[in-house]
């Protein structure tokens, strides 16, 4: 069902779990595709029969693989064998990049994983052959495409506050969290960036049809290379963001994102925020 399977451990080179050719073979895999179990959230409901439910979520991905490794001879089979479990072992130091070509052979998808248990192989007899079995963890559970997607939005130089906005696709299965970064000029202060959701979703996105990230505007003027980062909810410009904000997500298909300016003097330049973001899938 996979043309290809690639382990890239943070230090060393990237293997071929799995490949048309080579000396790598995946027999069996378990939790490659699909939305991981949901996160139970649940209570009675007061006074009536039933229960309140507001399961939203879903938790980490949990990925075992069974492999083969086949060497010309047995020692070429044990050093293969050990540079492989010096990889897996690295991503409880820094996570791992787990990607998967479809069987199309050109669709790929990644996603970041640990070593959540024992990768011991086993063999038996004399033959240039090892199974083994590994389980990962994928605390974001979501498949990632593996080109980084972009999309600018430009303000000139004008008084007051001023918006900028731009038409987006995830073309994934999945919501994905976009990252936005500035090039700005001197005196601009963010007011707020809006994200519209599909039309598909607008009824049922939880943030609503529209998903406002508010800002602070008291804090300090944005910088170059200021970022605000929806997946992890962080920002390099402290109290930035304010406490009330949503934090955008893109559901699959089109969404219209805009950002709006508060411009208080200082440099004549036009300022510009970048979305990026990457397709996802479950």
């Amino acid at each position: 069902m996979l043309s290809k399977v690639t382990f890239t451990p943070a230090v060393g080179s990237a293997v071929d779990l799995h490949a048309s050719s080579g000396s790598y073979k995946v027999s069996r895999a378990d939790g490659i595709v699909g939305p991981p179990s949901p996160r139970d959230v649940s209570r009675v409901a007061p006074g009536r029969d039933g229960s309140l439910d507001d399961t939203r979520f879903v938790g980490e991905r949990n990925i075992t693989i069974e492999g083969e490794i086949i060497g010309s001879s047995q020692s070429d089979v044990w050093t293969k064998w050990d540079a492989l479990a010096a990889a897996f072992q690295s991503t409880l130091l820094s996570k791992g990049t787990l990607k998967i070509t479809l069987p199309d052979g050109t669709t790929e998808r990644q996603t970041s994983v640990v070593l959540t248990g024992a990768a011991q192989p086993s063999f038996e007899g004399g033959s240039a052959f090892l199974q083994y079995q590994v389980n990962f963890r994928a605390p974001d559970p979501r498949w990632y495409g593996t080109t980084l997607n972009t999309s600018a939005a430009t303000i000139a130089t004008t008084v007051g506050a001023t918006s900028s906005s731009q038409t987006v696709a995830n073309a994934g299965n999945a919501p994905s969290s976009p990252l936005f970064t500035w090039t700005v000029g001197t005196g601009r202060v963010l007011d707020y960036l809006t994200v519209n959701v599909p039309t598909a979703y607008s009824s049922i996105s939880p943030q609503g049809s529209s998903i406002v990230l508010n800002s602070d505007a008291s804090v300090a003027a944005l910088a170059l290379n200021d970022y605000i980062n929806c997946g992890t909810r962080t920002t390099n410009t402290v109290g930035v963001v304010s406490s009330t904000t949503e934090w955008p997500v893109l559901y699959p298909g089109s969404s219209t994102w805009n950002w709006t300016q508060i411009t208080s003097g200082g440099s004549s330049a036009s300022s510009t925020c970048t979305m990026s973001w990457r397709d996802a899938w479950w």
